[in-house]
């Protein structure tokens, strides 16, 4: 049984681009380098800064229990949630038109 992932597909110049909508479930996967796959270096670099950034702080700030991480792993849910979106929106800021929604195999 195949189920089918909702994409847009973005134009600009003969050039299309497909750019998935809803969670990002590969940002979830890969985090930062999920933006790296796609060229996106602005987001994969604003990714990158705030884990590193964020584990540094879990490091930085000791509990008794052992070091917390727990606002490494909300950043990470957080970026799934928003990443799909950021990017069409830089994809229109570039120039780029939806031109079809269409259902791509997942």
């Amino acid at each position: 049984m195949s189920e089918t992932k909702p994409m847009i597909r973005f134009e600009l110049n003969g050039v299309y681009v497909d750019a998935p909508t809803g969670f990002s479930w590969t940002t979830l996967a890969l985090g930062p380098f999920s933006a790296l796959l796609r060229h996106d270096i602005k987001w994969f670099a604003i990714m990158l800064a705030t884990n590193v950034l964020l584990v540094a702080l879990s490091f930085a700030i000791d509990t008794p229990s052992g070091r917390n991480l727990s606002l490494y792993l909300i950043s990470w849910l957080w970026f799934a949630c928003i990443y799909n979106r950021q990017f069409q929106q830089d994809l229109r800021a570039k120039g780029f038109t939806p031109v079809a929604e269409r259902a791509a195999a997942a």
